[in-house]
């Protein structure tokens, strides 16, 4: 008899204990994924979207346009203002956006202009008579008109997470004189500037 070869090639058992490792290390991976941080994402850019369609219907019908942060129904509210007072009237139109995956406006511990805590902050920031509802204008030049005075009417949106989680915040700054749309992320501990 000969001495038994030598084999060439795995065995069935070696194969499926090297998929079995694999696939724990794979689970133990996708277990580390923190999802919110791309739902938090998504909803910034829902957010900036919103924003720039207000802007171009401004610019396109020439009217002013006032957008409505509604943080008891945590959607976004938009209404053309034809007479421009700034108020839901007959001959208005208003469109509604809600957020998505249980994302609120939620007013940060810190916030990126360092004015009190509120889902919107700056000086384009209109209060409405409801704590949980705060505006900004938009004028038919598609820039931010300030509340007061005549400074540039700069605001700051804030969104959180339903696991109310400070790293899930994300923040949406739009510039007055311009009517850019700048993203902020909370995700490392500080706000950094996403775009």
């Amino acid at each position: 008899m000969s001495a038994p070869s030598r084999r060439a090639g795995f065995t069935l058992f070696e194969i499926i204990g090297a998929l079995v490792i694999i696939g724990i290390a794979a689970g133990m991976a996708v277990y580390r994924v923190n999802y919110w941080r791309y739902r938090m994402d998504g909803n910034a850019r829902l957010v900036q979207n919103f924003i720039i369609a207000a802007q171009q219907v401004a610019v396109r019908k020439n009217v002013q346009v006032q957008v409505m942060l509604d943080g008891s129904a945590h959607r976004l509210r938009r209404i053309e203002d034809v007479n421009g007072n700034g108020l839901m009237d007959t001959g208005d139109t208003a469109m509604y956006r809600p957020l998505q995956e249980g994302a609120r406006f939620a007013a940060p511990l810190t916030t990126l202009d360092g004015a009190t805590a509120a889902i919107l902050t700056g000086p384009g920031a209109r209060e409405t008579g409801n704590a949980l509802q705060r505006a900004f204008l938009i004028s038919p030049a598609g820039q931010l008109l300030p509340a007061t005075g005549n400074a540039a009417g700069d605001v700051v949106i804030y969104l959180g997470s339903p696991r109310a989680v400070s790293t899930d915040a994300r923040a949406v700054g739009v510039i007055g004189a311009t009517g850019r749309t700048v993203f902020y992320s909370n995700a490392r501990g500080a706000w950094r500037k996403v775009d």
